[in-house]
């Protein structure tokens, strides 16, 4: 479920059609079919996983609802395991008083922090290069991850919008390095140009660029991650990092 934004109905109306639940008219049909066929497919040795995304944004009715579909389950196991994803502001969501029982049915939480220096930044940046089917690893100047690094926090999400919108920008200008002047451009339209608050989050104390991947280490992680052998010649052709 993509869109959290739904009331009860909506909510069992979407999760019905995901399962392909069809013969209903009432809450309560609905989850007596809704139970036969997630019996059903545990039977056949399917897992079943909602995963609600934006979860932040769901109203304490839907979470209750949500908390009593974690019910569904046999004497062995769980017939519906249930991932709620969403912003830090989940975190506040779940400690309301009221959604305490919905807390204590959370086994296990995962929280993706900040990247902690312009190292790992790289390291981030050339995976998703990666992933996207990067030609060459050297898209972005040093001096342009030190820059990303210090205008996103080290947040993962506004490096991505950093690198999209820098990549996005050097390929209509015809530059086939992202330097730190196109990184500036995009953080300026974002608003996430440095501040001091910003630098004190990060751990900033100088204005020269860290020490990153050398042109070596990269050729060797390029190799690594695809078998290319270290002599091939690469190509400074600008890829889209994915979202």
């Amino acid at each position: 479920i993509f869109n959290p934004r739904l009331s009860v109905p909506e909510f069992y109306q979407h999760v019905a059609t995901l399962l392909d639940v069809r013969k209903w008219e009432t809450k309560s049909e609905l989850l007596i079919e809704l139970g036969r066929a997630l019996e059903a497919r545990h039977s056949r040795g399917l897992r079943t996983v909602l995963i609600v995304d934006e979860a932040q944004g769901l109203s304490p009715h839907v979470l209750e609802e949500i908390r009593l579909l974690s019910n569904f389950e046999s004497n062995t196991a769980k017939h519906l395991q249930i991932v709620l994803t969403g912003q830090p502001e989940l975190r506040e969501v779940l400690n309301n008083p009221d959604l305490r029982q919905l807390k204590q049915r959370v086994a296990l939480r995962c929280v993706i922090q900040p990247l902690p220096n312009v190292e790992e930044t790289e390291r981030y940046i050339t995976s998703r290069l990666l992933v996207a089917g990067a030609e060459t690893l050297d898209i972005f100047s040093a001096e342009a991850v030190d820059y990303i690094y210090r205008c996103s926090a080290g947040i993962p999400r506004n490096v991505n919008n950093l690198c999209d919108n820098a990549l996005l920008a050097g390929y209509s200008a015809g530059e086939a390095i992202i330097g730190p002047e196109l990184i500036e451009e995009v953080a300026v339209t974002f608003d996430m140009l440095p501040t001091p608050d910003r630098a004190v989050q990060t751990g900033e104390v100088k204005e020269a660029p860290a020490p990153i991947f050398s042109s070596s280490s990269r050729a060797e992680l390029w190799a690594a991650g695809t078998g290319a052998k270290e002599n091939e010649p690469e190509l400074d052709l600008p890829m889209p990092v994915e979202h």
